[in-house]
């Protein structure tokens, strides 16, 4: 730890830094992480494209409950949704009625999100 005293502006740096490597940390005990669309097609390896063929990638098949965030999905939201098996989320949307499907296709708003 670095002495104020001595080094103000480095106790601030020091301060600042750990702060910033605890900031998900924080964000998440507050419910605060947001993941975009973007996030997601990285975190999968996907390009953001891939969500129009592959809907069940994303949680809820891109629809957002109770508009959780106007850009994404809060972290543990996607990571519930993550922990469905692909095969079963992709199952479940093969057996979703088309007239289902069209609804979640009318909210293309979600993949405009960076």
């Amino acid at each position: 730890m670095i002495d104020a005293r001595a080094d103000l502006a480095g106790a601030v740096n020091e301060l600042a830094a750990k702060v910033l490597s605890q900031e998900d940390s924080l964000r998440l005990l507050l419910g605060e992480i947001i993941i975009t669309v973007g996030e997601i097609a990285k975190r999968q390896g996907v390009s953001r494209t891939t969500f129009y063929r592959e809907p069940w990638r994303l949680p809820n098949y891109g629809r957002k409950p109770d508009q959780e965030s106007p850009k994404g999905w809060y972290l543990s939201t996607y990571k519930a949704w993550m922990d469905i098996p692909a095969e079963e989320r992709r199952k479940r949307w093969e057996l979703m009625p088309t007239r289902e499907r069209r609804k979640l296709g009318e909210n293309k708003c979600i993949y405009s999100a960076s």
